[in-house]
């Protein structure tokens, strides 16, 4: 095997992009064995996790960051829903990812604002962190293509 090989095996991992730059994702939710479990599987696919518990933090985490490329966030969470959150974030991140978790089906209101922004969401249940986690890769490919 060539060490040419091995460079391009790594560099298709799930978490990286170019030369094995980290992407990194910020996951904001409330609950905190929710948002451990969601963190843990994107840190296994190798992104750099910034796990949050509340909008403000995010929002000032966007700020300060000089790149994002994603968001994993409630569709509830504290003072602002994930939704808000998300068109907050994407002021300060341009091409961010964005994937809501929710434990219920989204009103079609909701869905369609978010199919309008390139958003996706998932429901919480057995598994949600690996769909999560796919959700991401799929977003941030179809990010880097267009």
């Amino acid at each position: 095997m060539s060490s040419w090989t091995g460079l391009n095996d790594s560099c298709r991992r799930p978490g990286y992009s170019g030369y094995q730059t980290p992407q990194k994702v910020i996951v904001a939710m409330g609950n905190a064995a929710e948002r451990h479990r969601v963190a843990t599987e994107l840190k296994r696919s190798e992104y750099k996790v910034i796990a949050l518990s509340n909008c403000h933090d995010v929002l000032t985490v966007c700020r300060q960051s000089s790149l994002l490329d994603g968001l994993i966030t409630d569709m509830e969470l504290g003072y602002m829903g994930g939704l808000e959150l998300a068109r907050c974030a994407s002021q300060y991140q341009l091409n961010l990812a964005v994937i809501c978790l929710s434990c219920v089906q989204p009103r079609v209101h909701v869905t369609t604002q978010l199919a309008q922004n390139g958003w996706q969401w998932a429901l919480k249940g057995p598994g949600f962190p690996e769909v999560v986690a796919q959700k991401l890769q799929t977003a941030l490919t179809t990010l880097v293509a267009s």
